[in-house]
């Protein structure tokens, strides 16, 4: 079954979205966003992905600035790659690393919740990952605006991953928005 776009709610698996992806099942889904795991056909369907299929019309400024920022910051290999995207589709979509061990913050919790703690080692190495992600990120002249244990993903070593690049902005757009805060904050008090 061949399927192009998200209406009413998840695509059956086996079905293939937009030519190239096979649906194997869903990871997550939100309001207006379903999440899937998906199979790249291009790739002989040898390639995991994750395929993240909005409702027809939602691409958002947000999915549009992600796209955007993630081009600027390009490939490195503590941040989620974006393989494809396609914002303008009936069914826009993005198409990223799928990363199996999910997001840090569940990790977290599964060990709390188990009575265990994060092994320093691992919370060591995690940080260090994160760091030179962000060095990355920050050469390239882009800001994250949004790091989070829901935002960090780890792979099938347990490698960290930053994700989620929809409210990073560039380095010049933060000059200009500190440069406004400042002006705001000078300007004198009127009495009522």
């Amino acid at each position: 079954m061949k399927v192009t776009s998200v209406v009413d709610g998840p695509l059956p698996a086996g079905s293939v979205f937009a030519g190239r992806y096979r649906i194997e099942r869903v990871i997550a889904h939100g309001e207006r966003k379903w999440t899937y795991l998906a199979s790249d056909m291009k790739a002989n369907g040898r390639r995991q992905v994750a395929l993240a299929v909005m409702e027809p019309g939602s691409a958002s400024a947000a999915s549009h600035r992600e796209v955007e920022m993630m081009g600027k910051v390009g490939q490195h290999d503590y941040i989620v790659t974006l393989y494809d995207f396609d914002l303008d589709a009936p069914g826009p979509y993005l198409v990223f690393e799928y990363l199996p061990h999910g997001r840090l913050r569940d990790y977290i919790r599964d060990l709390q919740t188990s009575g265990a703690q994060v092994p320093l080692a691992d919370f060591f190495r995690a940080v260090r990952q994160l760091c030179r992600a962000l060095a990355h990120v920050h050469g390239r002249g882009v800001i994250h605006r949004d790091v989070a244990a829901t935002n960090i993903l780890l792979d099938e070593r347990d490698v960290a991953h930053l994700g989620d690049f929809d409210m990073a902005i560039s380095v010049e757009e933060a000059d200009m928005e500190l440069s406004f805060r400042s002006r705001r904050r000078a300007l004198p008090l009127r009495s009522c």
